[in-house]
C-alpha cells in the first residue's frame, strides 16, 4: 500500500495487482514446465538406479567368479566341456552354489522362465526387438534379478579377445524397459577373469544395440 499527501491529510492510493487472466497464465505455464520436467527427472531416476544395481551385481558375479576360479586352477577354458547345453548347465551350476536364488531353469526353457523370450518382450538400446535365440542356463536371483550363462570352448571371438562364454544380467527382472543398455548389461568370461562388455578392442559398442554400454557403467561414463 502506497500514500499520497494531500491537504486533508494522508490518503491511501491503492496499487494495482495482477489480473485474473495473468494469474491463469501464470500457473498454465508452471505447469507445463513441471508435466514436461517430471517424466525426465524420473527417467534419469530410474536409469541411475539401475546402472547402480548392476554395478553392485556385476561386483558380485566377480567375486563368485573369483571362487570358481580358484576352484578350477585359475582358468575358465577348462571348467566345463563342449559347446552346447551341458556346458551351458556346467556353468550355471559353478555359479549357482554360490548365489541366492529362488528359480533354475534349463536350456529348454529359460525363455519366459529365467530369462526374455525370443523376439518377446526386449529390446536394443536403439529400440529394436532382439530377435536371436534366448538360449543359455539361467537363474533368478532373490532380489529379482534374471541370470542368463553360456559357455563354450571354444566360443565366438569378442574382437581381439579369445572368451569362454557370456553371462546376461537383467537387474529389473521381466519388469520394463527390458533394453540392453539400461537394465539389461552383459559380460564376457575371459580364461581368468569376468568382465563387463565394451572395454578396448572387444567389438562392442554403446551405440545400437547396446552392449557395450556394461563397461561405460562400470567405468563411470556417461552416455
Amino acid at each position: 500500500m502506497s500514500y499520497k499527501f494531500t491537504r486533508g491529510g494522508i490518503r491511501s492510493k491503492p496499487r494495482k495487482g495482477f489480473s485474473l487472466a495473468e494469474v491463469l497464465v501464470v500457473v498454465f505455464l508452471i505447469g507445463v514446465i513441471v508435466i514436461e520436467t517430471i517424466p525426465i527427472i524420473v527417467i534419469d531416476f530410474q536409469e541411475k538406479a539401475w546402472k547402480s544395481a548392476f554395478k553392485k551385481k556385476f561386483s558380485e558375479l566377480e567375486q563368485v567368479g573369483t571362487m570358481v576360479l580358484n576352484d578350477n586352477g585359475g582358468d575358465f577354458s577348462t571348467l566345463c566341456s563342449g559347446t552346447n547345453w551341458v556346458a551351458w548347465h556346467c556353468l550355471r551350476d559353478a555359479f549357482k552354489t554360490r548365489l541366492k536364488y529362488v528359480k533354475e531353469c534349463d536350456w529348454d526353457e529359460i525363455g519366459g522362465e529365467c530369462f526374455h523370450n525370443t523376439g518377446v518382450g526386449w529390446y536394443y538400446y536403439d529400440g529394436d526387438v532382439v530377435e536371436w535365440t534366448a538360449s543359455g542356463a539361467g537363474l533368478v536371483l532373490m532380489d529379482g534379478t534374471l541370470v542368463k550363462f553360456k559357455y563354450g570352448n571354444p566360443y565366438s571371438a569378442a574382437g581381439t579377445y579369445t572368451r569362454y562364454g557370456d553371462i546376461y544380467v537383467d537387474v529389473n527382472g521381466f519388469k520394463s524397459p527390458n533394453t540392453i543398455g539400461k537394465d539389461i548389461f552383459p559380460m564376457h568370461i575371459f580364461n581368468n577373469r569376468i568382465i563387463p562388455q565394451g572395454i578396448p578392442d572387444d567389438g562392442r559398442s554403446c551405440n545400437d544395440e547396446g552392449y557395450g554400454c556394461a563397461a561405460k557403467v562400470i567405468q563411470n561414463e556417461d552416455y
